[in-house]
This record gives structure tokens, sequence and C-alpha cells, in this order.
């Protein structure tokens, strides 16, 4: 009889110990998990950051280059002016966005393509407006 108390006494400590030891291995887990999501995160802002840069530059690049070409034809007037409105939309976007930048080449970068694309947008709106 003192054997079978022995044996379940024995069991039960060492499903005990065992259970603690895997809840301490799930919280590792868990705690790694957590780490590799914030990251992806931030990865993933920092990405998003930079597609919207390139794609405001893009915009930016091609309204100055209809700007150079000075035609005086009402189409490219009516679609200067709807780029320039639309860029300067993007920028406004950029602009909110930049104050949760945590990269600091990003957030220089962000800041160069705004000036940039606001002395183009200036330029278009005084020659097309």
């Amino acid at each position: 009889m003192k054997l079978i108390i022995i044996a379940l006494v024995s069991f039960f400590c060492g499903l005990f110990v065992s259970t603690i030891y895997l809840s301490e291995e799930i919280n590792s887990h868990n705690k790694a998990f957590n780490e590799v999501l914030d990251a992806t995160q931030s990865y993933a802002s920092k990405l998003k950051a930079q597609r919207s840069i390139d794609k405001l530059k893009s915009d930016v690049d091609i309204l100055g280059n209809l700007a150079a070409r000075e035609q005086n034809g009402t189409p490219i007037r009516v679609m200067m002016t709807d780029m320039a409105n639309k860029t300067k939309n993007d920028v406004e976007k950029l602009s909110s966005s930049i104050t949760g930048m945590e990269d600091p080449k990003l957030k220089e970068q962000a800041i160069n393509l705004i000036q940039e694309a606001n002395k183009v947008i200036d330029e278009v709106e005084f020659y097309y407006k």
C-alpha cells in the first residue's frame, strides 16, 4: 500500500514539475514570437513609408518633367492641375506620417522630398493656373 501511495505522490510531483517546465517553455516561445511580430510590424511600417516616398517622388518627377515642357495646350494645363492637386494630397499624407517614422534616414528623405514636391507644385500652380 505504501508503494502505491509513494508511486502516486511521485507521479503527481513529476506531473506538477513538468507542467511548470512546459509553462515556462510556452512563455519563452510566446515572448520570442512577440519579438518577431514587433520586428515584422516595424519593417512593414518602414516598407510602407518607403513605398509612399517612392510613389510621391515618381509623381513629382512626372510633374516636373511636364512643367519643363511649357506647352500651352489646354489638355496639358488640365492634366498639370490635376496632377498638382493629387501630388499635394500625397504630400499632406506623407507630412502627417513623418512624426511616426522611426528611421532617421527615411524621415530625412521624406522631408527633402516634401520640400522638393512643394517647389514643383508651386511652380505648376504659378504657370498653369
